[in-house]
């Protein structure tokens, strides 16, 4: 089989030769997938060099219109002849596969694209911003509990554990447990992320596969939280970002610096969904309500191998990422000093203070311009696909250090913080 590609404006077309079958499809497959996260919401497929089709043929025909029809965008399949188009016909797909190849050209599936109201534009060096303003002069609360600082040498009891419900106006990060008592989470104690009534959480015990609960009906998924800070409130502003250069790698200490400056935010709330080129970060491998070594801190070289495990190098690479976390401007003033003992410097010459976990998941494309942030979140989890959890940090060793996550593309919702204040346990 042979693929050539052809671009008319915002359509991608695919001119296909030879047989369609089991072995070649998954060609075709790739091809598709490599146009998704270009970015292209109007795709056209030229059989007319195809001879013969299958079934496995058909099949990645099919997924692709669904995939296409999820984002609001345009798929269309033309130039079918003879047999091949006598299997499409037969199949009952031609209604929904087939279009007139110059038609489509011309039109480039504008008409069935994705409308949305424009945004602004803003660059940098590296990255390529559009801005929008979803609900303006939005603002969030956060609320700040638990002791983060003891997680270095010392441990947690049933005094520490704060019960927090993650209602779907709530995004929260940092030390939890899904269950009702200390007693009942104390050997599972680990990272957990909420975003808009969805909560993952990676337990310290079983198999290392996160475990989510989501809002649904009167249901409000709680935990059980021995740290962390969760906020409320609307996302002032959503960014749309790529890179300004196809092979561009989007590093999140830049990506979070410049979501700060274009809301001139000096502390937010940011929810990010890109796809990813790896990610950088930490998961604990034991509840930090087991002690440590006497006078040892979890962070001292060799335990910390015990306590922590790191990512030996970028991980869930081409994966779609949910990342949630608060940053900041130094120094830290006003309420938001109750912020000090979560936040760490982004790098390690940076300005930028952060907290952020990250969700990963299988690929998928979604729509152009405008998204609503729970709707995009909630998808994610909806399709049960959840593949790991991770605190992300920027491994800045010198010799071995794997550097910061990277991103492609994607979403960032920014919501600055109004207030900070210091819940009670």
């Amino acid at each position: 089989m042979q693929i050539t590609s052809e671009q008319h404006d915002d359509l991608l077309e695919l001119h296909v030769q030879g047989r369609l079958d089991n072995e070649w499809s998954a060609t075709l497959d790739q091809a598709i997938d490599d146009a998704l996260r270009q970015g292209y919401h109007s795709l056209l497929v030229d059989l007319s060099g195809v001879v013969y089709a299958s079934s496995a043929g058909l099949g990645v025909l099919t997924r692709a219109h669904g995939q296409f029809r999820a984002i609001r965008g345009f798929f269309g399949v033309g130039g079918a002849q003879g047999p091949v188009a006598e299997v499409i016909r037969l199949t009952g797909l031609a209604k929904m596969l087939l279009v007139d190849l110059e038609k489509a050209r011309i039109t480039r599936g504008v008409g069935q694209s994705t409308i949305s109201l424009p945004g602004k534009l803003a660059l940098t060096d590296d990255i390529e911003f559009v801005v929008y303003d979803p609900t303006p002069n939005s603002t969030m609360t956060c609320q700040v509990f638990g002791d983060a600082e003891r997680f270095a040498a010392g441990t947690y009891s049933s005094a520490d554990v704060v019960q927090i419900p993650f209602s779907p106006d709530t995004g929260a990060i940092g030390l939890g447990a899904f269950g009702d008592n200390f007693e009942e989470c104390s050997t599972r104690f680990g990272e957990l992320l909420a975003v808009q009534g969805n909560v993952a959480q990676l337990a310290t015990s079983g198999s290392g596969r996160p475990d989510y609960q989501t809002a649904r009906g009167e249901f409000i998924p709680k935990a059980s939280m021995l740290y962390g800070a969760t906020w409320t409130g609307r996302y002032e502003r959503l960014l749309r970002f790529d890179g300004r250069d196809p092979e561009s790698r989007i590093e999140l200490h830049a990506l979070v610096e410049q979501a700060l400056s274009l809301t001139n935010s000096s502390a937010a709330a940011v929810v990010i969904v890109a796809e990813t080129a790896g990610l950088v970060g930490a998961s604990l491998r034991k509840s930090p309500v087991q002690a440590t070594k006497a006078n040892g801190s979890r962070f001292d070289h060799p335990e910390v191998r015990d306590w922590l495990f790191f990512t030996p190098e970028r991980s869930f690479p081409r994966s779609l990422a949910v990342v949630a976390g608060i940053a900041a401007k130094t120094p830290l003033t006003g309420d938001a000093t109750a912020l000090t003992p979560l936040l760490r410097p982004l790098r390690r010459d940076g300005n930028i203070l952060g907290h952020f976990h990250a969700a990963a998941f299988p690929f998928r494309p979604f729509k152009k311009r405008q998204l609503n942030v729970a709707e995009t979140v909630t998808s994610l989890f909806d399709a049960e696909q959840l593949q790991g959890l991770l605190h992300l940090v920027h491994d800045q060793r010198e010799i071995s250090g794997t550097g910061d996550s990277e991103f492609l593309r994607g979403a960032c919702w920014v919501g600055p913080l109004k207030s900070v204040t210091r819940r009670a346990t």
